[in-house]
């Protein structure tokens, strides 16, 4: 569904009057990559050094507020004809729709926000929301969100048609006030709602918890197709339903910058699996994930700690070497 909510949140950019959708390959024009840089900087200038150390890398997020960083991006919105120095009032406003999520018409909430980070700039966040003008490559929203939407997360499914153009027809004519019941509903040959089947948000971990289960969930804080937000939101849900210990047995590991799964400016490269393993083989529970920055990030071979939510990688006193993860320890923000 949030894919379908972005689709039409920048869509609109290059939408023609009287079109009821638009061409899947017009869809990657709504934002040049100068842009999406310009959108970058601004999140940057209103938040990087929320962690304490102003580095490419917003690590405090969470901390990171829509209002601050619409001042940033009204700082760089054109004060005349658009062009590639600065950012359209429709283009802003498209991407304060996307990033607070879906929303029926009378302004509910029907998904996460996404929160403000530095990745947007990237090819793995552009791919997902906008696609590629060169090579082209149209939109994964469009080409795989939204048949996935129609078949495997509504009741009763739908089948599009081929291309990706048809997905993209199927994203500009999703009704937010209809639609998303199909999500929850079930029907003949259906006993079971695709959110049933598919969310795994259960808050009630406690089998797994009483057998020794143990669980570490890293997630990119600019991915594309699932909010990290909501991830958060499931942990403080699993966090009450234990008395505030969940830490105990299943911590969330944020990666500032990292896409879906991997990419972005971040510190994507790291050891999750021998995390766990240490954590269920020897009790050693994580503190802290070291991790490195690729080759194609801006700054290769950066190490930094990941940290379990809600700690975050801030530079410790008198640190020299900040390109180094030795130089960070795992805090609490305050404020």
């Amino acid at each position: 569904m949030p894919e379908a909510w972005d689709t039409q949140s920048y869509a609109a950019q290059v939408r023609a009057p009287g079109e009821k959708s638009v061409p899947v390959a017009r869809l990657a024009q709504a934002f040049s990559n100068a842009d999406l840089l310009l959108a970058r900087q601004a999140v940057l200038a209103a938040c990087d050094a929320k962690d304490g150390l102003a580095d490419g890398l917003v690590g405090a997020f969470a901390q990171c507020g829509t209002v601050e960083v619409v001042r940033e991006l009204r700082a760089r919105q054109c004060s005349g004809q658009k062009n590639q120095s600065c950012l359209a009032p429709a283009q802003i406003d498209a991407m304060v729709r996307g990033f607070g999520g879906p929303r029926d018409s009378r302004g509910q909430s029907l998904y996460a926000s996404f929160p403000w980070d530095a990745g947007m700039a990237d090819n793995g966040w552009r791919i997902w929301k906008l696609g590629l003008e060169t090579p082209a490559v149209p939109s994964i929203n469009a080409g795989m969100g939204a048949p996935a939407l129609a078949t495997i997360f509504s009741t009763p499914p739908r089948a599009l048609g081929p291309g990706p153009q048809a997905g993209m027809d199927y994203s500009m004519a999703y009704d937010f006030d209809r639609d998303p019941a199909a999500i929850h509903a079930t029907a003949p040959g259906f006993p079971r709602s695709a959110w049933e089947d598919i969310a795994a948000r259960s808050s009630d971990l406690s089998r797994f918890r009483k057998r020794g289960g143990r669980m570490i969930v890293p997630h990119g804080a600019s991915d594309p197709v699932f909010s990290i937000n909501d991830t958060i939101a499931w942990w403080n849900d699993v966090n009450r339903s234990n008395a505030g210990q969940a830490a105990s047995f299943v911590r969330i590991f944020p990666v500032p910058g990292m896409a879906h799964c991997q990419g972005g400016p971040a510190t994507d490269q790291f050891d999750g699996l021998g995390a766990l393993v240490r954590w269920v083989e020897q009790g050693q529970a994580p503190d802290r994930i070291e991790a490195s920055a690729g080759p194609m990030t801006p700054w290769p071979g950066r190490t930094r700690p990941l940290c379990p939510y809600p700690l975050v990688a801030r530079p410790v006193a008198g640190a020299t070497d900040t390109e180094k993860a030795a130089a960070f320890e795992c805090r609490a923000v305050v404020g």
